[in-house]
């Protein structure tokens, strides 16, 4: 067979693409418990409850009227492990309990790079300090409201001097349910955290529909830790003295770095997809048309 720009360009994109679908490391994991009752929370394997290990299910209390989860705080598994990924949205569901509480977080997600069980609240546990962890979520401010924080270190750590983020404070409305969303992304070589589009949303006493959107947002906060490294575990943690006791339908959808297949997948494409010049075909199309 006669080697010609055509064949090569058709090669090369074949290849890319057969190597793209042969390891697609490069595709979002995503992880959702809807309610706490399908089994998916437990059978995902990527989240248990630190120094919590019999967590209390209450039929009747979650959005909707279904199962919440009491108390919260969810530490992930050591088996959980996984690449932190250079995207991960998450979402999750607490209902405010009127507790007047102190400055601090109540509702939020985060990394944290402990290999061991520990207590989230306080960042302790064997060989796992407070700093291991980053978080961004709802915070008690020091007046009794709420706004958002983000911080390295436990729970209390959001909410600090320097962690709130976003350009409104709010007050909750007792036995609503608020869904706390947002995107973190990563960058590995820095260890920057940039928090994206964070936003509370009040879904009302039942939870079941939007009742007011962006009760609270923001949106660029950075957080640096200098070698925080690419392996972590995904923590969902409450307070209930801030305010949120139940929580429920958690949601995370984690995008590591494209891998080498899809970069070169990418590069086929644009490759094969170049415009011509003017006056000539492009060396693929060439090919084609002989």
């Amino acid at each position: 067979m006669r080697l010609t720009s055509y064949t090569v360009c058709k090669a090369l994109a074949s290849c890319a693409v057969s190597a793209c679908f042969a390891a697609p490391a490069w595709a979002a994991t995503v992880v959702t418990d809807a309610n706490f009752n399908s089994g998916t929370f437990a059978d995902a394997g990527l989240f248990d409850f630190s120094l919590q290990r019999n967590p209390t299910l209450r039929a009747n209390v979650g959005v909707g009227g279904s199962t919440g989860l009491e108390f919260g705080n969810n530490g992930g598994a050591v088996t959980a492990s996984m690449t932190i990924g250079s995207t991960a949205t998450f979402s999750m569901y607490g209902e405010y309990n009127g507790n007047a509480g102190v400055n601090g977080s109540a509702m939020s997600f985060g990394w944290t790079r402990a290999t061991t069980e520990f207590n989230s609240f306080s960042g302790a546990g064997t060989g796992v300090t407070a700093a291991d962890t980053v978080l961004v979520g709802l915070a008690r401010t020091a007046e009794g409201g709420f706004s958002f924080g983000a911080a390295n270190g436990a729970t209390g750590a959001v909410g600090g001097v320097g962690t709130y983020f976003g350009n409104t404070v709010a007050s909750l409305t007792s036995g609503n349910w608020y869904r706390l969303e947002g995107t973190i992304n990563y960058d590995p070589v820095t260890g920057t955290f940039t928090f994206v589009d964070v936003s509370l949303d009040d879904f009302g006493a039942d939870g079941t529909a939007e009742v007011t959107a962006d009760v609270l947002s923001g949106t660029g906060k950075t957080v640096v830790v200098p070698d925080f490294g690419t392996v972590g575990r995904g923590i969902f943690a409450t307070n209930l003295d801030r305010g949120v006791f139940y929580t429920d339908n958690y949601y995370l959808a984690v995008t590591p770095e494209p891998t080498v297949p899809m970069l070169l997948v990418l590069g086929a494409v644009a490759f094969v997809g170049r415009r011509r010049r003017p006056g000539r075909l492009s060396p693929c199309s060439e090919g084609a048309h002989r």
